[in-house]
């Protein structure tokens, strides 16, 4: 009887499968590309801006997004559009009234 392997790919003895090193390869972490962290921080401060200082927040996304475009991240510039929309999001949120907000 043949044995059945059942779930992922079974290569021939010292052949490395999808995912796996061979024995005399090295494995190196991803580092982060110039602008990413940039990028990364921005997003965490747009989604403060929506809640909490919307004009302060909205333009250290923006800033950051700019920096992050600047240093090619090409996500830079869709932080910089979503740093004005949430502050402004931010703004209209902070204009509600008292009754529509509150318990």
């Amino acid at each position: 009887m043949a044995s059945e392997h059942v779930g992922g790919e079974v290569g021939e003895p010292g052949q490395a499968t999808a995912g796996q090193a061979t024995p005399g390869q090295k494995t190196t972490a991803r580092r982060l590309q110039p602008g990413q962290p940039a990028a990364i921080w921005g997003v965490v401060a747009v989604a403060w801006a929506v809640f909490l200082l919307p004009l302060f927040f909205g333009a250290v996304g923006f800033a950051l997004g700019g920096y992050a475009w600047w240093r090619g991240e090409r996500r830079g510039r869709w932080l910089m559009v979503a740093a004005v929309v949430a502050a402004l999001v931010g703004l209209g949120i902070s204009e509600l009234p008292d009754w529509f907000v509150s318990n």
